[in-house]
C-alpha cells in the first residue's frame, strides 16, 4: 500500500511539473433530455408503484487539469425530479411527487483523440424534500459517461456528455438500506466551460 501511495504521489507531481498547460476551468451544465427510472428492488406494500417522469439539472463545474489527458472533475448541481405514485386500493389513480437533490460529484475525466473524453466517480447526493413515497435519496451514488468537448472561443469551450447517474447506492441513512429504491438518471448534460 505504501509504495501505491508512492508511485501516485510521484505520478501527480511529475504530471504537474511536466504539464504547464495544467488549467483549471469553471463552468455551468444543464440536462433535461431523455429519462429518469426508479430502480425498486424491494416492493413496498404501502407504494406498490412508482415510475419515473421528467426531470431537469443544472450545475456549477469545477475541472482541475492533472495531466494533458488527466482531470479532476467536481461542483454543484440541483436537480428536481417528478415521480408518478400509483397507491394499492381499488382507485388505481395516481399522483404526482416531487424530489429535489444537491449532489456533490468527484469524479475523473478522461481525454482522449483530441476532442472526447470519458468521465466517472463518486456522486455524494442529498436529498432536501421532507417526506414522500420514494425512499429518502441522501447517499453515496455514482456517475459515469463519455461525451465531446470543443473550443468555441480561445477560452470557451462546449461541453456535450451522455451520462448515467445511480443515486444513493449507499443510503446514509440509518432506516435506509442498500435496497432502497434509487433515482436512475440518463440523460445528455450540456455545458459551457471557461478556462481561467
Amino acid at each position: 500500500m505504501r509504495i501505491f501511495t508512492v508511485l501516485i504521489g510521484i505520478f501527480l507531481i511529475t504530471s504537474t511539473i511536466h504539464g504547464q498547460e495544467n488549467k483549471i476551468k469553471i463552468g455551468m451544465t444543464f440536462s433535461s433530455l431523455w429519462r429518469t427510472d426508479i430502480l425498486a428492488l424491494l416492493k413496498s406494500e404501502d407504494v406498490p408503484g412508482i415510475s419515473g417522469k421528467e426531470f431537469f439539472t443544472a450545475g456549477l463545474t469545477g475541472l482541475y487539469s492533472i495531466n494533458k489527458n488527466l482531470a479532476l472533475e467536481t461542483g454543484l448541481i440541483y436537480g428536481r425530479y417528478k415521480i408518478h405514485v400509483v397507491p394499492w386500493g381499488p382507485e388505481q389513480n395516481g399522483y404526482n411527487q416531487f424530489i429535489t437533490l444537491i449532489d456533490l460529484p468527484v469524479a475523473l475525466k478522461i481525454s482522449f483523440l483530441k476532442n472526447f473524453f470519458a468521465n466517472g466517480g463518486l456522486l455524494f447526493d442529498f436529498d432536501i424534500r421532507n417526506s414522500g413515497a420514494l425512499s429518502n435519496q441522501t447517499g453515496l451514488g455514482m456517475t459515469l459517461g463519455t461525451g465531446f468537448h470543443g473550443k468555441i472561443h480561445e477560452r470557451i469551450e462546449l461541453v456535450i456528455n451522455p451520462y448515467v447517474m445511480v443515486h444513493s447506492l449507499l443510503p446514509f441513512n440509518a432506516s435506509e438500506t442498500i435496497l432502497s429504491d434509487k433515482i436512475i438518471e440518463t440523460s445528455l448534460r450540456i455545458g459551457l466551460m471557461y478556462r481561467l
